[in-house]
């Protein structure tokens, strides 16, 4: 059952799901979306679409303009006025104002290694993503761009996908209010 929600604001409200590659992210965030009956929106896809800098030829990827990310992505939700999903490494690419809740996924070493062999990623790879998953880069930074109280973690580890969607659902209807 969608959520709605319990006071009458039509600000654009983004639930930000970032973690590192491997964690479940694009899955848990394209199954949240319709379960709140929302947008879902892959930062991945615009960042590919124009909104990068150049390529880090050491990494193979793209380096994100963040900027000019965080302008298009607060713009679009001016327009859309629905709830709104977005699945993300980076967490900086939603202005302050926009974000009710931010959700990290995470994923045990073992997990991410076999996820992300499976998807095809080169050794090197995987393993600058075990140490970023280690260091819990993406949690620090979610974190210090959005504060605490707006950062919520979940371990996706041996968990099916809508078994972390229902985890998700019940703290946005714990912290923010919103009744089912």
């Amino acid at each position: 059952m969608p959520l709605q929600k319990t006071h009458n604001n039509s600000k654009p409200r983004v639930i930000l799901i970032i973690g590192t590659p491997g964690t479940g992210k694009t899955t848990v965030s394209k199954l949240l979306s319709k379960k709140l009956n929302g947008i879902y929106i892959n930062s991945g896809n615009i960042v590919r679409n124009g909104y990068f800098l150049g390529l880090d030829i050491k990494r193979n990827s793209l380096i994100a303009d963040i900027d000019k990310l965080q302008l298009f992505i607060d713009n679009m939700l001016l327009k859309i006025r629905k709830l709104t999903v977005i699945d993300s490494i980076l967490p900086d690419i939603v202005s302050l104002e926009n974000v009710l809740l931010v959700v990290v996924l995470h994923a045990t070493t073992d997990e991410l290694y076999e996820r992300l062999n499976k998807k095809g990623f080169e050794v090197k790879k995987i393993l600058e993503n075990i140490d970023a998953e280690l260091c819990k880069i993406c949690a620090q930074d979610a974190i210090e761009t959005y504060g605490l109280e707006r950062v919520f973690e979940i371990d996706t580890t041996g968990s099916d996908p809508k078994e972390t969607v229902a985890l998700i659902y019940e703290e946005i209807r714990k912290k923010l209010g919103i009744i089912a």
